[in-house]
């Protein structure tokens, strides 16, 4: 649960989607981007980082089930 996740690592694997479990829809602003995640550590430390959210939109929001969504990010077209 306190795992942490090297977005160095993410970086340099430079994928088009990152699923993100959460505990209940996120918050997201406008332009999809999240502005709050109800998650375990690993999820919100990933979410929140500032090369995510410069390189990553929230694309969809996946309800499995009460209490247990997939927040699908999305790799931001960049000029």
């Amino acid at each position: 649960m306190e795992k942490r996740i090297d977005v160095a690592y993410l970086a340099a694997r430079d994928p088009e989607v990152i699923l993100l479990h959460a505990e209940a829809p996120p918050e997201l602003d406008d332009e999809g981007n999240l502005v709050r995640l109800a998650a375990f550590p690993v999820e919100r430390s990933v979410a929140a980082h500032p090369w995510t959210r410069q390189h990553y939109r929230v694309r969809e929001v996946i309800e499995y089930r009460r209490g247990y969504s997939y927040v699908w990010l999305e790799r931001r077209a960049l000029p």
